[in-house]
């Protein structure tokens, strides 16, 4: 059953030889970071499970919805760390990261833009942006 209902076959690029977009030895710059996780999906990655970056337009997904949702993923990641005592340093990356985090937060909150957050990440959200 494809995503948007019926069974659907797509052409996968790992199966037609053509390089993968997350193969990071051709190009360390690419990354899944925000990438939805959508297991089981013809479009989606056999090895990782985020969507084929090929199929990005089916899902109407742009660079910069990416971007928003790796920042939103990864600061959420870093709080929860620093909730827990996994991460101590807060150095200038971690406080650029931060506040980037929050200013996203509040420029795009989870009520108006669920698209952005997973159900995991959400859960894990400090509600600064209600301040």
């Amino acid at each position: 059953m494809g995503l948007f209902g019926g069974k659907k076959h797509f052409p996968s690029p790992c199966n037609e030889g053509r390089n993968c977009s997350y193969e990071y030895s051709k190009d360390p710059k690419r990354d899944i970071e925000g990438m939805p996780l959508i297991i089981g999906d013809p479009r989606s990655c056999p090895t990782y499970g985020h969507v084929c970056p090929n199929f990005m337009p089916e899902f109407n997904l742009t660079i910069e919805d990416l971007k928003i949702r790796a920042v939103i993923h990864c600061g959420a990641l870093l709080m929860e760390d620093m909730r827990t005592g996994r991460e101590k340093n807060i150095n200038e990356a971690v406080a650029a990261l931060m506040q980037r985090f929050f200013q996203v937060q509040e420029q795009y909150p989870p009520e108006q833009f669920p698209q952005y957050y997973s159900p995991d990440a959400s859960r894990k959200l400090p509600r600064r942006y209600k301040d």
